[in-house]
């Protein structure tokens, strides 16, 4: 985050119009600003371990919150705002300049992921992306592609042209890599690392439609036209809803977590219907669908700027790491499953969140490059 979307992202809280991803993204970053320890204190603002406990505390409790009940967290927020504004030489760590990353390579640090994503076009166009692309990206008799000022790319179709044949567009971040993507009916989604989403001309013509593969949060606008998502074989459907769908190959295991309205979850034949703060487990090439009832927080809290783990398999946390910084990542042979718990910012380097790890005693971590070592 640079200092000029700070200040925008400070003023938009005070004035009340920041969207619930800009005020979760304002206060991961002040949370992992106000956690670190190499900054002066003005002793005119109070104790400061005090002083930070309470705004730390307000931080999460509203990260925590349900959606659409971020209002009590104002008065708070604008203090925390003031005091890392006065207190605290800030470490901007996303969206940085490229030199800045060039910089950390060469002294064998490992920065964080950032908005970078491939758009290919049904025609076999691609376009790389990077969030810094501003109006009108691409136009033509039945398409336009315009990103927006927060980076958002929107893709519109012109629904009065006939098309021909049916094509497929595909957005797909790498290794590294987000993206927030808005379809034509004015449903968002937030595309994980590592992750695609697929969909034809003919979205919302007669039926809406996508292909998940990866992580996405989905925010999706109320129509009479149902809203499908095909995942790791399984269909999620849904009219209107928050959502979040984990569907990585390599994890052989597909989560369908809801934060509000109701979706239904098919597979095989077999539907189950969530309710707000359950999540569907489907295994592998199994059947059967399992219903939990989760800390939906901690299932989005990727999309809050967030890593959280809670008593979360070595294994399973590391490949999160691995997706987000692209890093390779090994294990010493005596490394069993342990179970870690924590929180911290996904937009610190990764030595701020390898640390994390380690001060749980029950893993160590050596850094070669990009290669990371698991060790006991």
């Amino acid at each position: 985050m640079t200092e000029e979307e700070y200040i925008i992202l400070y003023e938009k809280r005070a004035k009340g119009t920041c969207s619930g991803s800009e005020l979760s993204r304002l206060e991961a970053f002040e949370k992992f600003q106000l956690t670190h320890e190499n900054w002066d204190w003005d002793e005119s603002m109070g104790e400061k371990e005090t002083v930070k406990q309470q705004l730390l505390q307000g931080i999460e409790q509203s990260l925590r919150s349900s959606v659409g009940k971020r209002t009590q967290w104002s008065v708070w927020s604008s203090a925390a705002a003031a005091i890392i504004l006065l207190a605290i030489g800030f470490i901007w760590y996303t969206k940085e300049p490229a030199i800045n990353r060039e910089q950390k390579e060469r002294h064998n640090d490992v920065a964080s992921g950032y908005d970078k994503a491939r758009l290919t076009l049904g025609n076999g166009a691609t376009m790389e992306l990077n969030g810094k692309e501003r109006g009108s990206l691409l136009k033509d008799s039945y398409l336009e592609v315009l990103s927006a000022a927060d980076g958002q790319l929107i893709y519109r179709f012109n629904d009065a042209v006939d098309m021909e044949e049916e094509n497929w567009s595909t957005l797909e971040t790498p290794k590294g890599g987000q993206y927030q993507l808005q379809l034509p009916d004015g449903s968002k989604v937030w595309l994980n690392a590592s992750s695609s989403l697929r969909f034809s001309n003919e979205f919302n013509r007669n039926e809406r439609i996508v292909e998940l593969q990866g992580e996405a949060y989905f925010e999706v606008s109320k129509s009479s036209k149902p809203f499908r998502v095909v995942a790791g074989g399984t269909e999620v459907v849904v009219l209107g809803t928050h959502f979040n769908i984990s569907a990585y190959q390599d994890d052989q295991l597909t989560k369908t977590t809801l934060l509000a309205g109701a979706v239904k979850v098919i597979r095989h034949g077999t539907n189950r219907l969530l309710k707000p703060g359950e999540q569907a487990l489907v295994q592998g090439e199994e059947t059967d669908i399992s219903i939990l009832r989760v800390d939906t927080e901690e299932a989005v809290a990727w999309h809050h700027g967030l890593f959280m783990f809670t008593n979360e398999d070595i294994r399973s946390v590391m490949k999160k790491i691995q997706r987000w910084y692209d890093v390779e990542v090994v294990y010493e042979k005596n490394i069993t499953n342990y179970q870690l718990s924590g929180s911290i910012s996904r937009y610190g380097d990764i030595k701020d969140v390898l640390q994390m790890l380690e001060l749980t005693g029950i893993v160590h971590f050596k850094k070669e490059g990009r290669r990371i070592v698991v060790m006991k």
